[in-house]
Parts: C-alpha cells; structure tokens; sequence
C-alpha cells in the first residue's frame, strides 16, 4: 500500500487519511485495497475475488485499541460473512451485517457492487465514552 494521504472534504466535513494498493497475484486478478482513517474510524475494503482477502478484513478487525476483543472480532467476521454472503446473493443491493460491539468500537461487514465486481469491507466506528 501507498503511503496515506490526507484528503480534504470541503465543506465543513473532517478531513480523511486514507491508503490505497493494488496488486495481480494472478494473471486474471486484480486485488484493490483501501483503508481509511477518520476521527470517527477506520474503513478497510478488498474485492470479493482478491486472494487473501478474508486474512486482510480479519486484520482490519483486530486492530488494537483499548477495550479491544481482536480474537472475538475475528471470530465474528468469519461467523457473520456466510451470512451477509447469502443476503447479498439473494436481494443483490449493498448489505451490511448486525454491528459488533467492543469496548468503545461498533464494527460491521458489508457487501456491495459499485461496478467493479463485488466489493467487502469492514469499518470500525468510535463510540461515545458512556456507561452503558
């Protein structure tokens, strides 16, 4: 992945770090990955056909911070991908699966197609510091 770049929003919206790669594991494939990072959270997405894709979404998921469960997250994306799969496959519009919450991060997996064939990706959102 390239260097992140910081990308200005315009318009009173926050500014977003972001990095983006691509590599041909294989002569027909193509692997697009993208992470972003903002104040409220970090965004990570592969294609659906790019090798290696489960391994790098579970170690988007698992990233450490404090309150952080990364064996319990990645045990959840692997138990709730079959899942939002078999949504996306039968209503073919994005899906998102039910938010997994740790510590102070709310996390969820979603599959859509914005025309470059189906597209996965994980995003972890900070949370307000309440009691619950």
């Amino acid at each position: 992945m390239k260097s992140r770049k910081k990308s200005e929003q315009g318009d009173g919206y926050p500014s977003v770090w972001g990095s983006v790669g691509t590599a041909h594991p294989s002569s027909d494939t193509t692997l697009y990955v993208h992470a972003s990072w903002a104040l409220s959270g970090v965004t990570c997405t592969a294609s659906a056909k790019a090798p290696g894709r489960a391994d790098y979404l579970r170690a988007c998921i698992k990233l450490d911070y404090p309150g952080a469960r990364p064996a319990a997250a990645a045990r959840w994306l692997d138990q709730v991908t079959p899942s939002v799969d078999k949504a996306y496959a039968k209503a073919k519009i994005p899906v998102a699966s039910p938010l997994y919450r740790s510590g102070h991060v709310v996390s969820y997996l979603q599959e859509y197609n914005h025309g470059q064939g189906v597209t996965y990706s994980v995003t972890l959102l900070g949370t307000p510091r309440t009691k619950v």
